[in-house]
């Protein structure tokens, strides 16, 4: 592959869908200032490349590369946040599903980075892109590489992404550079217990993501107000304890055998700390349910309330003489 160049100010080269795409002069360069959404370049489908961009900010927002872009509803992005500089959370991996960012079903050290995103002057987003795996960097910063792509796609367009306004000058592409790539590792094993499978009701049977988290995205619509209901069957030999333990965004009942032993809401409350962001995290919530010999359901109505992923991930495990086995 040659060193290609795409100028992003060529306006008519760009297939929009952003709430602005205007050319401005900003750092000193002439610039594409985009708001609220995707720029993507007409015409070019990628596979496994290098792609670099020059990004520039004045205020807090979410500036970053969409790649293996099937639509402009679904593909993966990797964007930086300059106004968490520092923090955990700089670097984000946040595939997009039915026009629904995930990042708080895709957080944790194998889909975020702690790195300097500085502000008010430009900086050098890179991603090197082979197979299922995305190693990112920032000028001489390597905070990033995310091991398993979500959508699992081989190639698609490519673009610029922002939520709130930021400024691209450039877009480049070329050979991905195998050295900036650490160590392939497997995702951690999931909690004993987790339910690795769902009933959708509606759909049918689904499954968690590799960090054993069920990203509901994958399959419904994810806007404020949709709902849906999870069941699982498990059976029960030996009276005890039911031990479940979760971790969900945004808003959860959960029954066993139509008896509600959980509600809830988690969301976004911002930018405090880990507790503030709505991460769905295992171990989050516990919840003890006495327990009889036999067959059970437990259900799991879960309900969207902010564009940021909703999903749920559970264990369930028997105490005081009780054994779990899930169908």
């Amino acid at each position: 592959m040659h060193s290609k160049e795409f100028d992003l100010t060529s306006l008519r080269n760009l297939e929009i869908h952003a709430a602005v795409a205007e050319v401005v002069t900003w750092g000193g360069c002439r610039a594409l200032r985009l708001e609220n959404g995707l720029a993507l370049l007409q015409g070019i489908v990628v596979e496994d490349a290098a792609l670099e961009v020059d990004i520039g900010t004045d205020r807090p927002a979410y500036p970053g590369i969409a790649f293996r872009v099937a639509d402009a509803d679904n593909f993966e992005l990797v964007y930086v946040q300059p106004h968490t500089s520092g923090q955990w959370d700089a670097v984000q991996y946040d595939p997009v599903f039915r026009g629904v960012n995930t990042w708080q079903i895709f957080n944790g050290p194998r889909y975020q980075g702690q790195a300097n995103v500085p502000s008010g002057t430009w900086l050098t987003l890179r991603l090197d892109v082979v197979g299922s795996r995305v190693a990112v960097s920032i000028g001489d910063q390597r905070p990033l590489t995310v091991q398993g792509l979500a959508h699992g796609r081989p190639s698609g367009s490519i673009g610029v992404w922002t939520y709130r306004p930021a400024y691209f000058s450039e877009l480049r592409l070329s050979e991905p550079d195998p050295a900036r790539f650490g160590p392939a590792s497997p995702p951690p094993a999931p909690d004993e217990g987790t339910v690795t499978r769902w009933w959708l009701d509606g759909y049918g049977s689904v499954s968690v993501e590799e960090n054993g988290t069920l990203n509901l995205t994958r399959y419904l619509p994810g806007g404020a107000g949709n709902h849906a209901m999870l069941r699982k069957e498990f059976s029960v030999n030996g009276s005890g304890t039911l031990v479940l333990r979760f971790g969900f965004s945004d808003e959860l009942d959960l029954l066993v055998d139509e008896t509600r032993v959980f509600t809830g809401t988690h969301r976004f409350t911002g930018f405090q700390g880990r507790h503030s962001r709505g991460y769905v995290e295992p171990g989050a919530n516990v919840v003890r349910v006495p327990v009889t010999p036999g067959r059970h359901v437990l259900s799991a109505r879960l309900g969207a309330a902010e564009p940021f992923g909703w999903g749920m991930v559970l264990s369930l495990r028997g105490e005081d003489g009780a054994r779990v086995t899930m169908a």
